[in-house]
């Protein structure tokens, strides 16, 4: 920018409590974030304000609080799911109108101004062709061995049963059971505690969307899959044993939550989609065209040759869901592969017991009955009083 002298100025620009939409600041390098906002479209708005200019992006920096990160990060997140419904979409054949509850209802959309919460605001939320992922975890004591024993119970009873199990000895570097009923999957969502601040895992939802299938004959069979990592050998439970995987801590700021990046691998969505079969091989081509569709500028030989995210769930039978589980050796945060033993993680770190985390792949269903989501502070009494479990 120059001043009205002709010469160059350096300024600081202090925005107010509103943003100006049409507000460019040539020049812009240093940014710095400091209004709390919850609003995907204020949110993004703010996002331009960051100064990026092709070939001067390693000069821009941006300072923000850990709270405004980890909001940045989940409107990124929907965004792109946003993104991903429009290309399944148009891939399926469906017109708007047939299509839009999906965008909607998603799950991970649930964020609702503090208007619509005061008066009662109730949406219906569908899990259908959703992923849903435990990104932050609850390490009270008593909730991880509370956590620890739903893994349990549900693999001491996956292998009591003997149901289609493909794996009998802990050397199988994964335990998988096939045509699970709905009922072990419920018995464990029921058990399982979240941690209070999570928005997108809510075990007690889930259970109850599960619920509102299985009336319709869908969802009845599930693919339950334990994964494993490189620790030494834990005891599930009698006739199994199993390598706990390990996750850092993510961005560790005092007084946060434990939070991961993933529980596990994005190959794992199609552990029920043997790789000659014809519905992998439906799921691959529908991967090929929503990306053919999101990436119209690209040649054919960036196309993908695994099956991903839309196209796995969209070819998996309604009938059929799959679960993932992860048992997790908390570890501490780290910096460049190194850890870090802040002073505050004394007395946290370790875990009595291994961290369960898990991984659902709700399979696309037109005909989902969705749940009923009231966004206010009647909704939570509700939930403790148990109105959810009438």
């Amino acid at each position: 920018h120059n001043s009205e002298a002709g010469l160059p100025l350096d300024a600081i620009i202090i925005g107010g409590n509103k943003l100006s939409r049409g507000l460019t600041l040539e020049g812009l390098t240093v940014s710095y974030f400091l209004r709390p906002a919850r609003y995907y479209d204020t949110l993004m708005q703010m996002g331009r304000w960051f100064g990026y200019r092709e070939g001067y992006l390693d000069v821009c920096r941006i300072y923000t609080t850990a709270n405004l990160q980890n909001w940045f990060h989940h409107t990124s997140i929907a965004a792109e799911q946003i993104r991903d419904d429009f290309n399944t979409m148009v891939a399926s054949g469906c017109t708007p109108r047939e299509f839009g509850h999906r965008i909607l209802n998603h799950p991970l959309m649930m964020v609702t101004s503090p208007t619509k919460m005061r008066h009662g605001s109730q949406q219906q939320v569908s899990y259908e062709g959703t992923p849903v992922e435990t990104l932050v975890f609850n390490i009270d004591n008593s909730v991880v061995e509370s956590n620890f024993a739903a893994l349990s119970e549900i693999g001491a009873t996956l292998r009591s049963n003997d149901l289609d199990s493909e794996s009998e000895v802990e050397e199988f570097r994964e335990l998988t059971w096939r045509n699970v009923p709905s009922d072990l999957i419920l018995n464990f969502l029921r058990a399982y505690k979240e941690h209070p601040a999570t928005t997108k895992v809510r075990p007690q939802y889930l259970a109850n969307y599960i619920e509102n299938q299985v009336r319709r004959n869908m969802l009845t069979e599930w693919t339950v899959k334990i994964c494993q990592g490189s620790k030494d050998l834990i005891e599930l439970t009698p006739g199994i044993q199993l390598r706990p995987l390990q996750r850092a801590w993510k961005k560790y700021h005092p007084g946060d939550p434990y939070t991961v990046g993933r529980c596990g691998s994005p190959s794992d969505e199609f552990e029920d989609m043997p790789v000659d079969s014809e519905e992998y091989q439906t799921a691959r081509d529908r991967t090929r065209e929503i990306y053919r569709l999101s990436h119209q500028d690209e040649g054919e030989g960036n196309l993908p040759n695994i099956p991903r995210g839309p196209g796995i769930r969209y070819a998996r039978p309604p009938e059929r869901g799959l679960i993932c589980l992860y048992p997790i050796e908390a570890q501490p945060p780290r910096i460049e592969g190194q850890p870090i033993f802040a002073p505050e993680l004394e007395g946290i770190l370790p875990l009595p017991r291994q961290l369960v985390g898990f991984f659902i792949s709700f399979p696309g269903d037109e005909g989902a009955i969705p749940i009923n989501y009231i966004v206010n502070q009647v909704f939570r009494r509700q939930e403790e009083e148990g109105f959810w479990n009438e």
